[in-house]
């Protein structure tokens, strides 16, 4: 039948791409049951009697979706979603994002005249091949901000940390792209308009501060952009040292270094060099050099 023969140039299609590079030749058969399972369960759809239309509204017993939705139950991106509220969550859709899909999230911040802060919350792609990009303004034509891919927070799994990105123009775009092979869990970003940097998106100044006209004032006992650094980590562990509060650093015994004064001395032990005149930009990669006793290593996650 005609059904059939589309079912099969489909399963063929998902055969020739990726999946088959994925898998090793001994695991072909299995691969290929999963392939066909998952082009079978796509094509299958519930009344919306019994699925709750997840980003849309039932009638007449079918789910239908809003704009940038799409899927059985509206549960996955697809299209272009428009944002003009205050704060906000933008998401791939429920389980892993669909392949070969591009979907993407305008949000409009121009009658507040805001800046948008985008707030990494979850983001599992496939590296390298399913990306993210973030822009300045409303068209892919706008200033670059970011590009995301990859594994970076997923349950208990994190990088050390992912940087806000600040939109000034009045307008964020984000435009997702997924290949015709292999989808992970997705995202979820959320924003808000004309708040201060944070380590925590539910709170400006990661709690520890007072916001005003998007500049964070730390309380006494922290420090940096987003007042998520303590002057005195660790309170300088304890009987190691003191803590130097005009200084913002631990004055650390004869016997203790570190930033918490928590590493022994005649071990061995490593200092963070932050130059007074000089502030590298942020990089992906470093180098270590050795001079005389010490070993500097430059550049790291930053």
């Amino acid at each position: 039948s005609d059904d059939m023969a589309v079912n099969l140039q489909m399963f063929l299609f998902l055969f020739k791409s990726k999946y088959r590079r994925k898998c090793h030749i001994q695991q072909i058969f299995v691969c290929l049951v999963i392939i066909y399972s998952s082009v079978f369960n796509v094509m299958c759809s519930a009344k919306c009697s019994d699925v709750h239309c997840m980003n849309g509204e039932c009638v007449n017993g079918t789910c239908v979706c809003f704009d940038g939705w799409q899927g059985p139950s509206c549960q996955f991106c697809g299209g272009k979603v428009r944002l003009s509220q205050l704060s906000g969550h933008i998401h791939d859709g429920t389980g892993n994002y669909s392949i070969d899909v591009k979907c993407s999230w305008l949000v409009d911040a121009k009658p507040y005249n805001a800046s948008i802060r985008l707030h990494v919350e979850e983001f599992a792609t496939e590296c390298g091949w399913d990306h993210l990009y973030v822009f300045d303004g409303d068209s892919v034509h706008s200033p670059l901000l970011a590009v995301f891919s990859g594994l970076m927070y997923k349950d208990a799994y994190a990088i050390r940390r992912i940087p806000e990105v600040v939109a000034h123009s009045g307008s964020a775009l984000l435009h997702f792209y997924s290949d015709v092979a292999y989808n992970m869990t997705g995202f979820n970003i959320s924003y808000r308009l004309n708040s201060c940097p944070s380590s925590k998106s539910a709170v400006n100044c990661s709690g520890h501060g007072v916001c005003l006209d998007g500049v964070c004032t730390c309380d006494a006992m922290y420090m940096g952009d987003a007042c998520d650094l303590e002057i005195c980590p660790n309170n300088c562990s304890y009987s190691n040292g003191v803590c130097n509060r005009e200084a913002h650093r631990c004055d650390c015994d004869d016997k203790y270094k570190g930033e918490d004064c928590s590493q022994v001395a005649e071990f061995g032990y490593w200092e963070v060099v932050q130059p007074k005149d000089f502030q590298p930009e942020g990089s992906a990669s470093h180098t270590a050099v050795v001079w005389r006793d010490s070993l500097y290593i430059v550049g790291g996650e930053s």
